[in-house]
């Protein structure tokens, strides 16, 4: 966690952090401590180790991608009425959520958090590391591109086609696909249109461009 809230409720990042300061967690609101030491990268961990939205990632990749937008989007804890609960999201910019995953996760759990962040006016934007995954290149028709994903987690076994929230797939350190077509056997099977990460940026800031232009 790098970011936690101080007795006024500022967002402080670890690095602005003061000893001898409370701190807690924008999400469950408990006790954090400040780990500022040589070995780790410096963060913000519970006090009392909660199981406070335990999915939620934080490894150098989720870091990486956090790091290229304003620090006023990263780590936004989002309050969801229909679930009477906090959840975090990594990066969020108006209505626009985005969500970083790169280990499989139970489908139930996939699923909840597509519900929960997904809801309320917002938009969700679902990245996915999928690089060293064995996914393998098939086939191209003009720019729609197929794969076959050996060991593919099942996402809840979902028809991306029927989905309202967009899944991208990262491929390479300079590729992303936006899933747009997948097999009866879940994500075995999938295919879609590539993005380098200067496109899925643009896509992110047009979708955020597009769900202010609704609300104004």
């Amino acid at each position: 966690m790098q970011y936690a809230l101080d007795n006024n409720g500022n967002k402080v990042n670890i690095n602005d952090s003061n000893k001898g300061e409370k701190y807690f967690c924008p999400c469950c609101n408990s006790l954090v401590i400040q780990k500022k030491g040589f070995v780790n990268a410096w963060h913000y961990s519970h006090k009392n180790c909660a199981d406070c939205d335990g999915m939620y990632l934080e490894d150098e990749w989720a870091k990486t991608w956090m790091a290229s937008v304003n620090e006023k989007y990263r780590e936004i804890a989002i309050f969801n009425p229909k679930f009477n609960a906090k959840k975090k999201a990594n990066i969020k910019a108006g209505n626009v959520v985005l969500l970083l995953q790169n280990r499989s996760m139970p489908s139930e759990e996939f699923q909840k958090r597509v519900d929960f962040f997904n809801d309320g006016g917002r938009h969700l934007v679902y990245l996915v590391d999928v690089r060293d995954k064995d996914v393998i290149y098939m086939s191209n028709n003009r720019k729609f591109l197929k794969f076959i994903w050996k060991h593919a987690w099942k996402f809840n076994e979902i028809n991306i086609k029927e989905e309202t929230f967009d899944l991208f797939l990262q491929i390479a350190d300079d590729s992303t696909i936006k899933v747009t077509w997948n097999g009866d056997f879940g994500f075995k099977y999938f295919g879609g249109y590539n993005y380098s990460i200067k496109d899925f940026h643009d896509y992110f800031n047009r979708k955020y461009k597009q769900l202010n232009k609704k609300k104004k």
